[in-house]
């Protein structure tokens, strides 16, 4: 379904595509000799910079209705194959390391690169989880949990694929940010979520922490029904949390490489996977440059 205005699209489509040629580049330049390594890292580089200035030069003050309904649905964002790639990559690492298993444990399974979270024990709350040493891979279906069971969430997810904000440019996702909401921010976390078959999710829920905080999530599966583990937002309620009525509900499904974009101090959830099956999120945690200095201080 497509809750956004035509117009809206068109505007970001240079941008996208501009960003969907790169990926493509990508893709392809698998081969790279020592020699020539140094010399393309500086063009790129010098290539980034002109890309970004040119976004930026045409930045206008556009409305396009996410500072009033709290939330942005783009289609098409990001390349097919990339976002397989990445899906590969990370499949490739849950079996070597044997995660699932690990994840089938009553204790906690504490590695060199990173945790497995089981028993909420040693790490008991959002902000430990957040900021642990090593990236946390958080087992929701433990410690006497209803809901989420079949969620894991892996925290700080770029540490242990660094490529991920190479494949994902953040510069341009900083644009876009710029360009939909006429604001500066700044990034806080990168986290993976990955739904198995998951029938009793979470209800309708609000972030704690940052008053101004908002994420940006790429659909790293294709969701086409509404039951099969659809992303959903209450419009509006990002501003106004009184008198919410469930006909202001948005429920989102899309393809591979589309992306939402929305308040988290807003009411949102996941929709239950009646049909059963996996679903792939990534998650870019953005707040404003003030109070990232406010609440993450260096």
């Amino acid at each position: 379904m497509n809750f956004f205005r035509e117009e809206e699209v068109m505007d970001l489509q240079e941008l996208i595509e501009n960003m969907n040629e790169k990926e493509e580049e990508q893709i392809q330049e698998e081969v790279i000799t020592e020699v020539d390594i140094h010399k393309t890292d500086e063009v790129n580089e010098v290539h980034e910079v002109q890309e970004v200035q040119e976004i930026q030069e045409n930045i206008e003050n556009v409305n396009y209705g996410l500072e009033e309904k709290g939330y942005l649905f783009l289609k098409g964002v990001y390349n097919r194959d990339l976002v397989d790639r990445i899906n590969f990559e990370v499949q490739n690492f849950m079996s070597l390391e044997g995660i699932y298993s690990h994840l089938q444990k009553r204790q906690d399974v504490p590695q060199q690169r990173y945790f497995v979270n089981n028993t909420y024990g040693a790490l008991q709350n959002f902000q430990q989880l957040q900021h642990y040493y090593v990236p946390v891979i958080d087992n929701r279906g433990t410690y006497n949990r209803v809901t989420d069971v079949g969620v894991i969430d892996i925290y700080n997810v770029n540490k242990l694929f660094p490529q991920i904000q190479q494949y994902f440019d953040m510069k341009v996702m900083l644009a876009i940010l710029l360009k939909t909401t006429g604001i500066e921010w700044k990034l806080t976390r990168v986290n993976l979520q990955i739904y198995n078959n998951v029938v009793n999710s979470n209800q309708f829920h609000v972030d704690c922490g940052n008053e101004k905080n908002i994420k940006f999530t790429i659909f790293l599966s294709d969701i086409e029904e509404e039951m099969s583990g659809s992303l959903a937002f209450i419009e509006g309620s990002h501003i106004n949390k009184k008198n919410i009525k469930l006909s202001q509900t948005k429920t989102f499904t899309g393809k591979k490489g589309d992306v939402l974009i929305s308040y988290q101090n807003g009411y949102h959830r996941k929709m239950p996977n009646k049909l059963g099956g996996t679903n792939m999120f990534l998650t870019f945690h953005f707040t404003t440059r003030l109070e990232r200095e406010r609440y993450f201080p260096l």
